[in-house]
């Protein structure tokens, strides 16, 4: 009884301390510093259905950080479609001696194996990271600062004279695209209007689907050396369009940097924006999860935590182990061990587009159908795909 009078004490100072931040913004924002020129109204007036934290929010900045943030999508997608026409082009004739040193590098298949490998190797280590990387120097930051590794490793793989450097350089790229991985969604989920947040966030997949397919269509016709140079560029111009962006407010009200978080609202939402119910709800979110953070491994015995836990890991494990990354990484090869050396390149880049298509299709069709049955009709998909690959 104790223990549930101490929470319900804890609930209710949660819900007053929230309640006195709302109206400290307000106050604030009567004052003029949100610089706000009209009252939230109520969520029901007449003509108007949308919330009253979001009614007065210009979408635009919404729009143009997607806008920047895909364009790191593109770069992952492009180093994951990197590995197919750079391991064929380095793959030994049969017949001929492998060469790990010098300007012309030629490879059997275990070198090709590391090749392909090193880059989800590396990309793991770079997803453990991210996390309190991003934490600790922000999301914005730590995006920028992933992009040294990235741009550093392309130049690597296109100036490589041994095994070695190219493996360093793909240790370099997949460390940075692990990072993108887990931060991309993170900002954008941080920092655009709730009502987007869904089909803008879902750009992000259609966007890694388009770079995998440029850099199959790229790879058809110039060398790896001459891709890596593209993924550098890349990752440089993504660099600099990202000093221009601001900061997640949530970043700055979880480390106490009230008016920074609110400055960074004001400028995500608009001059003539009301922020204050939007910046209190953040406020109380990130006291709800500063408590939740003192977490013991013996909450996983509560069903309520262990089961959507144990459901949402076996969708990421069987997700990645249909092999959709080891296909997509040699499908060159695949295809060219099937038969079709002429046509390799071109069958893999319709492989891509097929990927593209499903992806942009997804966008329209999840709200409507519901995520179970995509994902149910997805896995036979990829089950009978798989099959039929293994028997052919």
């Amino acid at each position: 009884m104790k223990d549930k009078a101490e929470l319900r004490r804890q609930h209710l100072a949660s819900a007053d301390e929230g309640e006195e931040k709302m109206d400290e913004l307000k106050r604030v924002e009567g004052s003029g510093s949100l610089s706000s020129e009209t009252a939230p109204q109520s969520p029901g007036s007449a003509g108007n259905k949308l919330p009253s934290k979001e009614r007065d929010a210009d979408p635009r900045p919404s729009y143009l950080l997607t806008m920047v943030i895909c364009v790191g999508a593109f770069g992952v997608g492009y180093a994951i479609g990197f590995t197919s026409p750079a391991s064929h082009q380095l793959k030994v004739a049969n017949g001929t001696q492998p060469q790990t040193q010098g300007q012309d590098i030629r490879l059997v298949d275990n070198h090709i194996s590391w090749f392909g490998s090193t880059l989800f190797l590396a990309g793991m280590i770079g997803g453990a990271i991210g996390g309190p990387q991003a934490e600790k120097l922000g999301r914005k930051v730590s995006v920028i600062v992933t992009n040294i590794p990235l741009i550093t490793g392309w130049l690597l793989i296109a100036f490589a004279n041994s095994l070695t450097m190219l493996l360093i350089g793909r240790v370099c790229v997949g460390y940075s695209v692990g990072v993108a991985i887990l931060l991309n969604p993170v900002y954008l989920a941080e920092t655009v209007l709730p009502r987007l947040r869904g089909i803008l966030t879902t750009c992000l997949q259609l966007c890694l689907a388009l770079g995998i397919i440029v850099c199959f269509g790229l790879g058809n016709s110039i060398q790896y050396r001459h891709l890596a140079i593209i993924g550098a560029v890349i990752g440089g111009v993504y660099m600099l369009m990202l000093i221009k962006i601001p900061e997640t407010p949530r970043w700055y009200f979880r480390h106490g940097e009230s008016q920074k978080g609110i400055d960074a609202m004001q400028m995500l939402r608009g001059k003539n924006a009301v922020i204050a119910d939007e910046c209190a709800e953040i406020e109380a979110s990130v006291l709800e999860d500063q408590r939740a953070e003192k977490f013991s491994l013996s909450e996983l015995a509560e069903p309520s935590i262990y089961r959507p836990f144990m459901m949402s890991v076996a969708l990421m494990m069987f997700q990645q182990w249909c092999g959709i990354n080891a296909v997509l990484s040699y499908t060159t090869i695949i295809f060219a061990g099937a038969g079709l050396s002429d046509k390799a390149s071109a069958v893999s880049i319709g492989v891509a587009g097929v990927q593209l298509l499903f992806t942009f299709l997804s966008v329209f069709i999840v709200d409507r159908y519901g995520r179970r049955p995509l994902l149910m009709a997805a896995g036979l998909g990829l089950g009978l795909s798989c099959a039929v690959m293994a028997i052919f």
